[in-house]
């Protein structure tokens, strides 16, 4: 018998899931049915989205995965502005203020504070700079970690950064 987990996603999963998340966020948090929170937010995976601990109720957090670690100038500037846009949190952190985002040591970026009705908006902005939270947490690989100047220092193998980003396209979009 599979586990709670293995039954939502054979009911609903892959790319067939953002639909789902799209229409809850243009109806808002409250159409997530309470009593499938925990099937919906594993769902929200596949997308790079995991609900926020207890007391943070409505909000969730963004993983965003470049292949290899790779974030070229314009990419960067979009994360930030993304961030500065919609990771804020109920109250300004103390230390840090609003919008900011983590860097992870897998070289990831996560974007905290985000509401369901924005998460449209955020993909559009990342995937017209080229960026994807497709597979970026869950039950999916980690990243491909490497070097982030594979392919623009001449001492480095250029192939390898080729190879890395056909390898994420092929594996995390079929």
């Amino acid at each position: 018998m599979p586990s709670d987990t293995e039954g939502w996603k054979d009911e609903v999963y892959g790319t067939d899931i953002r639909a789902h998340m799209e229409r809850f966020a243009d109806e808002g948090w409250d159409a997530i049915p309470e009593d499938e929170h925990d099937a919906w937010f594993e769902r929200f995976k596949w997308y790079g989205l995991y609900h926020q601990r207890a007391g943070q109720e409505s909000y969730f957090m963004m993983r965003i995965g470049p292949p290899n670690g790779v974030l070229e100038p314009g990419m960067l500037r979009t994360i930030g502005e993304v961030a500065k846009k919609y990771s804020t949190g109920p109250a300004e952190n103390p230390e840090f203020g609003n919008g900011w985002a983590d860097f992870s040591t897998r070289q990831a970026i996560q974007l905290h504070w985000i509401n369901i009705e924005d998460v449209p908006d955020i993909w559009d902005e990342l995937e017209q700079a080229g960026l994807s939270t497709i597979q970026a947490c869950g039950d999916s690989w980690r990243n491909i970690v490497g070097c982030p100047v594979a392919g623009k220092d001449r001492l480095l193998y250029w192939w390898k950064r080729c190879r890395w980003q056909r390898w994420t396209e092929v594996g995390k979009c079929s």
